[in-house]
């Protein structure tokens, strides 16, 4: 069987590298032959001659930390890694604080689909969140559509025959960058939705990561908020197919039910501007 070539991504925000759950876990899989990049996405400088760096780059096969101090759009990052890393056989993505099983890079190592996806356990309510296939929650490992699954982009797992389908169609961008957090993850599934019309992917659901959701998290704020209705207003106005012009009336309507007259405001201008504010 020929070597695969296993290219891992880990973004990190605002800590520090030993303070993330994945890397903390990921390192400590029972598969370490893998490359990892740690994307540093601000908004502090961090070394590469920091002991847990040197650490873990002593575990795994090769290692690159790159400062990205300006929070860049994950979108963005997901592609730069992507294509930065053209010879490797599997992508990997992950954020900075899911719990990987101690096996997953073991089993990701064994299989031969062309998109791989954990269930996703949230830590906050003990109960599975994703991957959603047809409104029901997958909570075992089994193959699955790839022309209806919907999950998260922590964990992900890409065979590089698929990213050759996404490059085709989507001319090298595999996820969308016109949006910056939230949207990325449901952009993603939609394009591949759409991609599986043309060729025949291999899906499967395997292994587990527990993850602090932040649908389920009940602390809200003004930058989730913000965030949110940027996904609703640049998801409306590009894949109207999934959020339809009547949905997005309903969701303007209620802002105004509730006086809510700014959020209305960014609603519009943003379904006009089609991009996050921090897109360029």
């Amino acid at each position: 069987m020929k070597h695969q070539v296993i290219d891992v991504l880990v973004i990190i925000y605002d800590k520090k590298l030993e303070d993330s759950k994945t890397l903390q876990t990921l390192t400590n899989n029972t598969f370490l032959d893998f490359n990892l990049t740690i994307v540093n996405n601000g908004p502090n400088l961090i070394k590469d001659d920091e002991p847990f760096f040197i650490d873990i780059s002593r575990r795994v096969r090769g290692t690159k930390l790159i400062n990205r101090v300006e929070n860049a759009p994950l979108s963005k990052l997901y592609n730069e890694f992507i294509l930065n890393n053209k010879n490797s056989d599997y992508y990997i993505i992950f954020d900075d604080d899911s719990d990987v099983s101690p096996d997953f890079m073991h089993i990701v190592s064994l299989q031969e689909a062309d998109i791989l996806l954990p269930r996703i356990y949230s830590v906050d309510d003990n109960q599975y969140y994703y991957p959603i296939q047809d409104g029901i929650v997958i909570n075992e490992s089994t193959k699955v559509d790839p022309g209806t699954i919907m999950s998260i982009s922590s964990g992900l797992v890409l065979k590089k025959k698929l990213v050759d389908y996404f490059n085709i169609i989507y001319n090298g961008e595999i996820f969308d960058e016109r949006f910056a957090l939230y949207g990325i993850d449901t952009s993603f599934f939609l394009r591949l939705h759409k991609l599986s019309n043309r060729n025949k992917i291999h899906a499967a659901c395997i292994s587990t990561i527990k993850h602090s959701l932040s649908r389920v998290s009940s602390v809200k704020s003004e930058f989730r908020t913000l965030e949110r209705l940027y996904d609703a207003a640049i998801t409306a106005r590009h894949y109207p197919h999934f959020l339809t012009k009547r949905k997005f009336a309903h969701i303007i309507s209620y802002y105004i039910y509730k006086l809510q007259f700014k959020y209305v405001f960014v609603l519009l201008l943003y379904f006009i501007k089609g991009k996050h504010p921090r897109v360029q």
